[in-house]
């Protein structure tokens, strides 16, 4: 009987390590697609930073025009808009540095983290044979910790990434000096008005 005690022991470990796989495996596809939506969400920063430069040149020939045909109101219009898309250029600039500072980061813990887990598995099919499972234990064991530590650096970058875009998407309250603006405009532009 102490033989299909040990042996139902083996198995009962077995059934447990291979429920650990499938964890990780969880583990592993949810920071794939973590890192993916933020890649995607670097794509899309990217594009609303042509957008919003492409706006803000247009806003920039608005105010030259304004000024140049004397039209105060359509001016302070444009300069506030002008400013405040200025602004979000800054801020979108910023969002794509953090992700671009941390991406081969990133990119290199998924790949550790993917490496460790085709190790988890080598580990566990070559440990199918119940009798040589105890011998990889310890194995599995290293592994699977090996593992959890690249996944929680990966996720304090992520985390951190992420903090600083929330910090970087408030809305400024900016205070402006329509008039200085407007010479501003007059002395770079050598702007006359009609």
């Amino acid at each position: 009987m102490p033989f299909f005690d040990k042996f139902r022991s083996k198995k009962k470990m077995a059934l447990k390590q291979y429920d650990e796989i499938n964890e990780i495996k969880g583990l592993l596809d949810e920071s794939k697609f973590e890192v993916l939506s933020l890649f995607e969400t670097l794509n899309s920063l990217n594009d609303n930073l042509k957008k919003a430069t492409l706006e803000s040149n247009d806003l920039d020939y608005k105010i030259k025009l304004s000024i140049e045909k004397g039209n105060e109101r359509l001016s302070k219009k444009a300069i506030e808009k002008k400013l405040y898309k200025d602004y979000e250029i800054k801020s979108l600039r910023l969002s794509i540095s953090y992700i671009e500072d941390s991406k081969s980061n990133i990119e290199s813990f998924l790949n550790d983290l993917n490496s460790e887990y085709k190790k988890i598995i080598t580990i566990y099919e070559d440990a199918r044979d119940l009798a040589l499972f105890s011998k990889f234990n310890k194995n599995m064991i290293d592994s699977i910790s090996n593992f959890k530590k690249i996944l929680f650096n990966l996720n304090m970058i992520l985390l951190d990434v992420e903090e600083k875009l929330n910090e970087n998407n408030s809305k400024p309250s900016i205070s402006i000096d329509f008039n200085s603006e407007i010479e501003n405009y007059k002395k770079t532009n050598l702007i006359k008005n009609n």
